[in-house]
């Protein structure tokens, strides 16, 4: 029997009557811990059949047969719970649940009138007894409401759900009138059936009453032995198909144990009682006014052996609204040199720079995986415009970036070089709708160079080869002698500004912390540089204004104005005021005091760090690459110039991408 009861608990529906009596006892002393009560209680059962019942249902049995009860059986049960207070302050009335496992045995009787030949002839009404003996397990839940009468008596009232198991029956007959008479095969006891009850219900809930005394075993009264009687009869028959009922009587005795929280029942000691009132204030943005909120009680008894101190604390809290957090901005700004000295003046220099750029020439065409033919973004001259473009027209046009005159260049070189050739190579990705797109790709470009530029099909060869649905959809154009991919070197001259360093110091007071920041530089009606960040400033900023700076910004000497918006982590947000310079000095602009004596010969060169196969060697790009200096970080105007117009794929495929600077200082 004890494999079934486990089986019972391990079931599913066991599993919920558990957590339904853990979450009900989690709801109800959840927010009175202290208040807390834990029983464990074991005894007898007395269960008595209070109803006859027909034939079990499944169990051959004559028509009509009536069985009643026949005599009460003794069975074991144990319990284990816990109860609090259902309302805080009130000791008397108590809410609890508990589960237990109990034993159930019955037997039954019934009477049957069969006629019986005598030896003269003659019928004798002979009388076949019908034994039939069950018994069963349940395992239950049971919540309860509990009434403390006395400090030694409570009574309690609950509804236990059963759900039962482990279930078995035997029904035999025997004749009682004549006793001892036998059967047709000899036998003075036949067994009509036996083994698991066939239609018992698996949940059944019953209606208990029980009341409790309590000993105690401590003298703080915390630890009570606790005999206990009980009774229960099923809301529902315990075997659907016969109306099985009983009544039970529960005796046992068990332990109780409470917290020593001062939550007893009158013990018959004195108490003297202390009421503290503490009030706590507190800054709170929830309220606009000064409020008072109670916030709770403590009680807390401290027996003696006649006499128990009780302390009673009432807790309120006085909320007084907050005033918003303190949030100060401002910062200073002063100009550095490349040493790191402090200067007073901006000291500006305008120098005329003679610049070379050496652009590497990306011999592809990249499409979007929907694009068939050319895409509109590569510009397409016609006869007339090609035969008078020149390389140097790429940046007359800053709209458009360089890349998109990939198609101009090649056949512009060829159209120069008639002895050169140039391979198209693509791939397709094995599909049919793949060979497709790839030739209508493929031709729209060799349409281009041989109707505009007018090379022969003969030196622009197409080779497709067989790649995977995730090859990359571009066309790459191949000469092994570089003579037509050779990098593109642009000369022109523009005026450079030379401004010293701008150190920025903020001065920032925040109570609550800071959350964001933004630092932002204007000149002109115009945004030049900003720099934000998370979390705490640093001690310094600082801005590169020869990297932002354009020249007409410098000349027009206006003034620049740097702000600090702030916003510290309780959404406050302030803004400094505008600390101001101005590029030059006096009333005269700052071009106006700018030698120009001096020219600089700058090469800036683009190194592209794609595939192997497809980057201009450093050799033709850049010569000697440690005549170079690398900048580390490219932006402001370098960074106009490099991605200037570009779209997507090709805004990607130049995300990789080094800069280098090489000046040379003329006398």
């Amino acid at each position: 029997m004890t494999v079934h009861v486990r089986t019972i608990l391990r079931s599913r529906v066991g599993k919920c009557l558990a957590y339904s009596l853990l979450v009900m006892l989690y709801a109800t002393v959840g927010t009175a811990q202290e208040r807390i009560a834990l029983h464990l209680t074991g005894g007898g059962v007395l269960t008595t059949p209070v109803t006859a019942i027909t034939a079990l249902g499944g169990v051959p049995t004559p028509k009509g047969l009536l069985f009643s009860g026949a005599t009460a059986t003794w069975q074991p049960w144990f319990v284990i719970g816990a109860d609090a207070e259902l309302t805080p302050g009130n000791r008397q009335l108590r809410l609890g649940g508990r589960v237990g496992v109990s034993w159930n045995r019955f037997h039954y009787t019934a009477p049957e009138q069969v006629p019986l030949a005598t030896d003269d002839g003659g019928t004798y009404d002979a009388t076949i007894e019908h034994d039939l003996q069950v018994r069963f397990a349940t395992v239950f839940v049971e919540p309860f409401l509990r009434y403390q009468i006395e400090s030694w008596l409570a009574v309690e009232g609950g509804i236990p759900l059963h759900l039962s198991s482990a279930s078995y029956y035997e029904q035999r007959m025997r004749f009682s009138d004549p006793v001892g008479q036998q059967f047709v095969d000899g036998s003075t006891e036949i067994a009509v059936g036996s083994g698991p009850i066939p239609r018992l219900s698996v949940l059944v809930p019953t209606l208990q009453i029980a009341a409790e005394g309590l000993i105690p075993l401590r003298r703080g009264r915390t630890l009570f032995l606790t005999p206990r009687v009980s009774a229960m009869i099923p809301l529902l028959p315990w075997e659907s198909g016969s109306g099985m009922r009983t009544f039970t009587a529960m005796v046992g005795v068990g332990i109780r144990y409470r917290f020593a929280d001062g939550t007893g029942f009158d013990d018959g000691l004195r108490r003297d009682t202390i009421v503290v009132r503490d009030t706590i204030t507190l800054l709170s943005d929830l309220v606009g006014t000064d409020t008072v909120v109670y916030a709770g009680e403590i009680v807390q008894e401290f027996p003696g052996d006649e006499l128990v101190n009780v302390l009673v604390r009432y807790r309120y809290q006085r909320l007084i609204p907050k005033p918003p957090a303190v949030l100060k901005v401002a910062l200073r700004a002063a100009f550095e040199e490349g040493d790191g000295a402090i200067i007073g003046g901006t000291n500006v220099r305008v120098h005329a720079v003679r610049r070379t750029r050496r652009l590497p020439v990306l011999p592809l065409v990249a499409f979007q995986s929907s694009e068939q033919s050319l895409p509109d973004r590569y510009v397409q001259l016609d006869q007339q415009q090609a035969s008078a473009w020149r390389e140097e027209q790429i940046f007359v046009d800053t709209v458009i970036h360089w890349q998109y005159h990939i198609l101009n260049v090649l056949g512009s070189r060829m159209q120069a070089m008639p002895s050169t050739t140039m391979q198209i190579v693509s791939y397709d990705d094995g599909t049919a709708d793949g060979a497709i797109l790839n030739a209508q790709r493929t031709t729209s470009i060799r349409s281009y160079l041989t109707q505009v530029f007018g090379v022969d099909q003969s030196r622009i060869p197409v080779t497709t080869l067989r790649g995977k649905p995730s090859e990359k959809p571009w066309v790459v154009f191949v000469d092994p002698t570089r003579r037509l991919l050779k990098p593109m070197a642009i000369t022109d001259t523009i005026i450079e500004v030379q401004v010293p360093k701008l150190r920025i110091t903020p001065d920032v007071v925040s109570e609550r912390g800071i959350r964001q920041w933004v630092l932002t530089v204007t000149g002109g009606g115009d945004t030049l540089y900003e720099q934000r960040g998370d979390g705490p400033l640093p001690k310094q900023l600082f801005w590169d204004m020869s990297t932002d700076l354009d020249p007409r910004v410098v000349a027009s000497g206006s003034p620049i104005a740097i702000t600090l918006h702030v916003v510290d982590r309780d959404g406050n947000q302030q803004q400094s005021d505008p600390t101001r310079i101005v590029l030059g000095g006096g009333d005269q602009p700052a071009a106006s005091m700018i030698p120009r004596s001096i020219t600089i010969d700058r090469t800036v060169a683009i190194r592209w760090l794609g595939p192997d196969d497809l980057r201009t060697p450093d050799r033709e790009l850049l010569g000697t690459p440690r005549d170079y200096d690398v900048v580390p970080v490219i932006r402001g105007r370098q960074r106009e110039w490099i991605q200037a117009g570009l779209q997507e794929p090709e805004q990607s495929i130049f995300g990789n991408i080094e800069f280098y600077i090489k000046n040379e200082r003329r006398p």
